[in-house]
Order: structure tokens, then sequence, then C-alpha cells
């Protein structure tokens, strides 16, 4: 999945994963599941997400180890989209994301654009804003999705909103089971059309 994302990101092949363009689609094999132990880059398992990229999980798991304990294992969150990328996740789970002292343990998007189809984000823990999801600039749209089991210390147990983001839209998607100081499904702190 490393390479996949790297090849989308640069449109050069990396390892065995042919050149990624525009919209690159990475298809994982159905009901899998990736355990990731380890970060890639900084606080993130997968290298940054700097193009549109969709991830076409058929059922498949992305997740920090089950094995590590959060916060004793190594702490990542699995995602994170920048100004000009564009993630969209597709029937797969996003899980067990954990940073003591961060937001997003599942993903963090600063600019960039998250799109949920069919997805889960479950049984993330943030210390600060956001243990699912959080949003600072950029869009979220959420369609037909679920949220649930995530925690954060700050805001937002599921999805936090914060900053200047342009469209958040939660669309037909089950926010339940999250905790937070404030919002435990979903905190809007900025300005975002909603």
């Amino acid at each position: 999945l490393r390479d996949a994302i790297a090849a989308a990101n640069t449109s050069q092949p990396v390892g065995e994963c042919p050149a990624g363009n525009e919209g690159a689609v990475v298809e994982l094999p159905a009901e899998s599941a990736i355990a990731l132990t380890e970060a890639d880059n900084g606080s993130n398992a997968l290298p940054l997400i700097e193009r549109p990229v969709t991830i076409r999980g058929r059922g498949s798991r992305i997740e920090r180890d089950p094995g590590l304990a959060c916060p004793a294992g190594p702490e990542f969150r699995l995602f994170e989209v920048v100004d000009g990328g564009v993630l969209t996740l597709e029937d797969v789970a996003v899980s067990n994301g954990c940073l003591s002292s961060g937001s997003g343990a599942g993903v963090f998007s600063d600019g960039g654009t998250l799109v949920l189809r069919e997805a889960s984000i479950e049984g993330n823990e943030a210390g600060a804003a956001g243990g699912g999801v959080s949003l600072v600039v950029g869009s979220l749209l959420a369609f037909d999705s679920t949220v649930r089991g995530n925690l954060a210390g700050g805001e937002g147990g599921g999805i936090a909103v914060a900053g200047n983001p342009g469209w958040v839209l939660v669309d037909r998607t089950t926010l339940s089971a999250n905790v937070a100081l404030s919002g435990g499904g979903l905190a809007l702190a900025g300005t975002a059309a909603a």
C-alpha cells in the first residue's frame, strides 16, 4: 500500500506498483487486513496523500496492528491528506490509529479533501481533536459510512472540523459511540459550509 500511494503521488513506478496518475485507484484484495506496525513519515503510517487517490477496499481493513497497545506501542495515524490531495476511501475500514498528543488518529486533513463512501472509521484514539478524523482546511464528504468508537482528548471524538475548511457533507452516515471532551460524534469549530 505504501508503494502504491508513493507511485500515485510521484507518477513514477515504486516497487512492483506501476506509475500512478491523477485519479489513481488502488484496489485491495477483498476482505483483507493491512496491519501497520510503524510510522512511515513523521506521525503517519502511510505516505502523505498529495494527489487524488482512491482506495477501494472491497471489505478490507487498514489498521494500526491491533496487537499494539495505545499509547504504549508505537504511535501513528493512518492517513494524512495535504493541500492538493484527495483521498477517497471506498468500502474500507480505517482503524486503531493512536496519537496521544496529536489530532486525527484515523485521518488528518490539512488542505486536502477526504471522501468516504461506504467506509468505516473506527476505534481510533487522539489526545487532541478528531479521534477518527480531523479536518483543518479542506473538505469532507461522507456517504453511507460509519464513524464509531473513536476517542479524542479534545473536540470531536468521531470528526473534528476546525480552522477554515471548505465543505462538510455527512449524508446517510452513522456517528455512534464516539467519545470526546466536547462534540462526541462531530465538533464544528471552524467556518465550514455544512
